[in-house]
């Protein structure tokens, strides 16, 4: 490995940490929002699907996010630092479909939400992202 390269990996570790701390935390606490307050959580999410303006905007702030994502770390490795990837190539699908179609992401989302089940499993799933990557991007 050349002196170049060696740099180039020190650099796009410390982005990945850096994307892994916020992107961590967010994904920490709304997973822990979600298992602690699922009802709440379920009449917050009803109460904003009837706004497909508030659909639109929430779109261009994901598109926004992912974009950041993926143009500082568009990292595909064998490694954990491809999880942060994809989930910035998440965020610009769904940035996108949200500003495209806010509609059609309002009747999805409305189902998603009323599917027994899947509001809880999706808390887990979200809580436990945080904590992988809050673990990899504080602590070696």
């Amino acid at each position: 490995m050349s002196a170049r390269e060696l740099v180039l990996t020190v650099d796009a570790m410390k982005t990945s940490r850096v994307v892994a701390r916020l992107l961590g935390g967010m994904l920490f606490v709304s997973g822990a929002g979600i298992l602690l307050n699922s009802d709440g959580y379920r009449a917050t999410a009803d109460e904003f699907l009837h706004g497909v303006g508030l659909i639109y905007m929430t779109g261009i702030m994901a598109l926004l996010a992912g974009l950041a994502i993926v143009n500082l770390h568009n990292v595909w490795t064998k490694d954990w630092r491809t999880l942060v990837t994809l989930i910035g190539w998440f965020a610009v699908g769904d940035g996108t479909l949200r500003v495209a179609v806010p509609q059609f992401i309002a009747r999805f989302d409305a189902w998603y939400i009323a599917q027994p089940g899947f509001l809880i499993g999706s808390g887990f799933i979200v809580l436990a992202l945080g904590v992988f990557l809050s673990f990899k991007g504080y602590f070696r």
